[in-house]
């Protein structure tokens, strides 16, 4: 028991350490950037970086903006942001940091299910979402809502927006096999829906 107590004692001041110099490190960059870093997924859940690297499921709604609709100041920290590579297209919408993000912040073999924009599909403006997803994850399935006109069937009452939902696992490894489904739904409730077996 006095063993299991020290390398608790010890686990607890090493990750008080680890805290400590990210606090000195997000100092730092502030003064570089001139801005304030509010929330480290890292710092906040380092024990989940301790033990696991990384969350076991990553579950999101993200925002469905467009970046050149935000202040000019906000576009600037987008752009700074390490995910800007894996977003960056014609057109970017808020959305396309999130993937990226929720990839980085699952360990492997961890699930990432976002519901999006339907344009992660197929739009040339989300193509680097895409290569991202098929290096990094393995697509379980697809779920895609196309209507977005009857607001009895659309996903979101008050949103005019066709959405889909990307269930994803985080690869282990790189890996040359790409099989999975997409269900297109013809309405919110799941009722009727077409499948689309893929299979590279």
């Amino acid at each position: 028991k006095r063993v299991d107590r020290r390398q608790r004692q010890m686990c607890i001041r090493e990750r008080n350490k680890d805290k400590f110099k990210i606090e000195e490190q997000l100092t730092f960059l502030e003064s570089i950037i001139g801005y304030s870093i509010d929330f480290d997924f890292r710092l906040f859940f380092s024990e989940v970086w301790h033990y696991k690297n990384g969350f076991d499921i990553v579950i999101g709604n993200p925002p469905y903006n467009e970046l050149r609709d935000l202040e000019e100041t906000e576009q600037i920290i987008y752009k700074k942001s390490k995910f800007y590579q894996h977003a960056k297209g014609s057109r970017i919408n808020l959305f396309q940091f999130f993937y990226p993000l929720g990839i980085d912040l699952t360990r492997k073999l961890g699930i990432i299910n976002l519901i999006t924009q339907n344009s992660i599909l197929a739009e040339d403006s989300a193509l680097s979402n895409r290569q991202l997803i098929f290096k990094e994850t393995k697509i379980i399935q697809i779920d895609s809502f196309p209507d977005r006109d009857n607001v009895n069937l659309r996903v979101f009452r008050s949103a005019k927006m066709s959405v889909g939902i990307c269930f994803l696992s985080r690869n282990s490894g790189e890996s040359d096999e790409i099989d999975f489904r997409v269900n297109v739904w013809h309405d919110r409730f799941f009722s009727s829906h077409n499948e689309l077996y893929t299979s590279i």
